[in-house]
């Protein structure tokens, strides 16, 4: 029974000395992964945004593709947001998934307010670039 106090003790004691020290050496379970962060602006916008009335009425958005030059950076494609012009900027895009069409008809008559974005996989993550003009 002495024995086995006595080594609760120094289990005790050892742990007790270990608290509040980083110990590189015992019971490493993580790996060291470097992160690396990704700067959106950085990333190319989409230029050449353009809207168009049609004969019905509805409303032709249409952009220029977006030329990507760059390591590990790969075009998804590109997301729509559509919003009336006193609310702010939607967090969900009018598409579900990013769209590789260069144009959106709208058949809605309402006067909206329209920007794209488009989504990039950089290094395994995908990421939207910076927000075109807004257009009426």
């Amino acid at each position: 029974m002495k024995k086995l106090r006595k080594y609760f003790f120094v289990l005790l004691c050892l742990f007790l000395s270990s608290c509040g020290r980083k110990n590189n050496t015992f019971l490493v379970f993580a790996s060291k992964k470097k992160v690396v962060k990704i700067n959106r602006l950085t990333l190319p916008a989409v230029r050449g945004l353009r809207i168009a009335q049609t004969k019905q009425g509805a409303t032709l958005i249409s952009w220029l593709p977006v030329e990507v030059s760059g390591d590990n950076i790969e075009l998804v494609g590109y997301n729509l947001y559509k919003f009336v012009p006193t609310a702010f900027i939607p967090r969900k895009p009018v598409n579900k998934h990013p769209t590789t069409k260069l144009s959106y008809l709208d058949s809605n008559t309402v006067n909206y307010c329209y920007l794209v974005r488009a989504v990039f996989l950089a290094r395994g993550k995908t990421v939207e670039g910076p927000a075109s003009k807004i257009l009426r």
